[in-house]
């Protein structure tokens, strides 16, 4: 039971992990395209 309890754990940070990195990257490619038309501008 507690097995089974630490392995739905790991699974539920491995994808909160892999959430933040998908929406850290989004969040960078926003930036990055609002500072490149600044400096077009």
């Amino acid at each position: 039971m507690s097995d089974q309890m630490q392995v739905s754990r790991s699974l539920r940070w491995r994808w909160f992990l892999d959430d933040v990195r998908e929406h850290s990257r989004l969040i960078w490619r926003l930036y990055a395209s609002r500072m490149y038309t600044w400096d077009r501008r």
